[in-house]
Formats: structure tokens, sequence, C-alpha cells
């Protein structure tokens, strides 16, 4: 009896505990748009992630719960979403066709997902040269209990990119 009530007591601790947890929303929207990057000439092949490259920087806190909607603003192509390093269930991991279905012109996603680390990771699309032509960005997750204190924080996130 001891036991069950152990069990008991652990099982709605826990779920009062992820139903207090703070969901944080995102929503990525992927489209064909002509950029000049270089500075030299614009191109007609980049791929934005709302209107721009490198994609917005999503910021959450451990012990959150993602809601991350992609939608796919290509007239034909399919896209994904990984997210590089975060610890997810395997359906919501992002890579299409292994563990998560891509997602089809003209459909979205919700990733969902609860935020179990802290640091900083990036997110980027598995489908062909997709994550060349700009769909990356920065995932940044703040520790719950700040360990050191900085006065301002700087996100640095490099890549290459070619006119060609």
């Amino acid at each position: 009896m001891k036991l069950i009530s152990s069990c008991t007591f652990f099982l709605v601790v826990g779920l009062a505990l992820s139903a207090h947890a703070k969901i944080v929303r995102y929503e990525l929207s992927i489209e064909n748009k002509p950029i000049n990057l270089s500075g030299k000439t614009t191109v007609d092949f980049a791929l934005t992630v709302n209107g721009a490259i490198p994609a917005p920087i999503l910021e959450f806190t451990e012990g959150d719960d993602a809601e991350i909607t992609v939608k796919n603003l290509l007239p034909r192509d399919e896209v994904s979403m990984h997210w590089h390093g975060i610890l997810v269930p395997p359906v919501e991991d992002g890579v299409p066709y292994v563990n998560t279905p891509p997602i089809f012109s003209g459909q979205s996603r919700i990733f969902k997902f609860p935020i179990r680390q802290a640091g900083t990771y990036w997110y980027h699309s598995h489908s062909g040269l997709q994550e060349q032509k700009g769909v990356y960005g920065a995932f940044i997750i703040h520790p719950k209990q700040e360990k050191i204190h900085a006065d301002h924080d700087v996100v640095a996130l490099i890549s290459d990119w070619s006119d060609e």
C-alpha cells in the first residue's frame, strides 16, 4: 500500500509541475525571396525565415515548453526543421523521412517539446540545400538559475554565403 501511495504522490507532483511550465510559442514561415547578402548581386534562390537570413533567434528558459509552428510557403518544395543538439522526443527531431515527416508545400507543422537543458544551439533545415540557402538560426536556452551574470549578451551566428 505504501508503494502505491508514494507512486501516486510522485505522479501528482510531476503533473502539477508540468502543468505550470511556461509555453513559449514561435511561428517560422519559410519562403523564397530575392535577397542581396554580398552587396554585389541579388539572388533569387535564397530561402528566408520570417523574411530574413539568418532566421530569428529562438529564446527559452530551461523548464519551458516549446511550441514552434513551421509554415512552408514554398510553391513546390518540402521543408524540414531540425533542432540541433536539443533533447527532444524522436518524432520532434525534424529529420525528414527518418523520424519526422517533411512539411509539404502550403502546409505547417507544430513542434512541441519540453526544454530540458540550457545552452546555445542552432536550428536548421535538413532538406536539400535549404540550410545553405538561409534556413538556419540560433536557439538559446537560458538556465533556470543564472550562474554567471553578464551585463549584455550577444549572439554570433557564423555562416558562409555564395551568390552562385
